[in-house]
Order: structure tokens, then sequence, then C-alpha cells
């Protein structure tokens, strides 16, 4: 527990939020603990599919292997804190900890009508999964067409991702 004079409280709060904001501090327990000390190092989402992916830590020179488990939502573009442990294959293996910057993630897809008369689109790259829409509006698009599209809700699974048509 932190032992902080009144004056100077507004001050410590301010600094605590932006080493917090910078992901170098994580709270675990309710614990304030250094995110190098829980193993913990940043990176960015390179390549997801339905499967599996794969993330890139900061300075680093291999990237590393996420499995269908463990990548908690993350998709591509998204900065992310990793949990790397040596993988039985050429690349280590990791999870995905926390998502610390969302991605801002556009793509083409194909429209699909399942029989149950919910839409969903089948992505072109980059996401090599079928995402439900949400809002249903098709903007007049029908089964099979070509859209643009966004992810307009995250989940802690890629199944729980939501997105729109744009166009």
């Amino acid at each position: 527990k932190a032992s902080v004079r009144k004056g100077d409280k507004d001050e410590f709060k301010e600094l605590l939020d932006s080493i917090m904001a910078d992901n170098r501090l994580m709270e675990k327990n309710g614990k304030l603990i250094l995110a190098e000390n829980l193993g913990l190092v940043p990176g960015e989402n390179v390549k997801v599919t339905g499967t599996f992916g794969f993330a890139r830590p900061q300075d680093a020179e291999k990237d590393v292997f996420i499995p269908g488990r463990m990548p908690a939502g993350a998709l591509h573009g998204d900065k992310v804190l990793l949990k790397v442990t040596r993988g039985t294959g050429e690349l280590p293996e990791g999870e995905v900890y926390k998502i610390t910057d969302e991605a801002n993630v556009k793509f083409s897809a194909v429209l699909q009508v399942q029989d149950d008369g919910a839409p969903q689109v089948l992505p072109d790259r980059y996401l090599r999964f079928p995402v439900r829409l949400s809002p249903a509006k098709l903007l007049g698009a029908k089964d099979g067409d070509k859209v643009l599209c966004e992810i307009t809700r995250r989940g802690d699974r890629h199944s729980e991702h939501r997105a729109r048509i744009l166009e």
C-alpha cells in the first residue's frame, strides 16, 4: 500500500495512470505488478486465422505462435501484451494476455445469409473466420455480394466479434 501525502495524491495518481497506460504496470489480484515481472512483453498481432495466429513482440527477431485457444479475441494490428513460452516447433509459443490498443479493423468480405436467416460475412484476408453482423443492416446487399465491413464490437473470442457493412 502506497503512503502518499495529501497534497501529492493528484500528482501520484496522474503518474500512476501514465505508467499503467503504457502497460508497464499491471493490476493483478488487487496489487500493482510490473508487467515484465509477470513475463509479459509488448507486441503486435500480425496474423489471425480461425484456429491460430501470430504476434510479433517488440524488439524480437521471431514471431510468436498463438494457438487457437490463446488469442483473447485479438485481431490483426492490435497492440498486445504477450506471455511467451517455449514452443514445440520452430517458433516460440505464447498467449495474448491483454489487448492494449485495438486496431480499427476494416475488411472486405462476402455476405452469407445462413439457413436461419442470420447474416454473417466471410472475410477475404487478415481474418480467417466468419463474423456475424450486428445490427443486421445489410444496406441492400444480398447473399453472395462482396461488401466492405468493419468490426464494431469486440469479444473475448473471435466468435463473439460483430461487424457492420460500410458499403
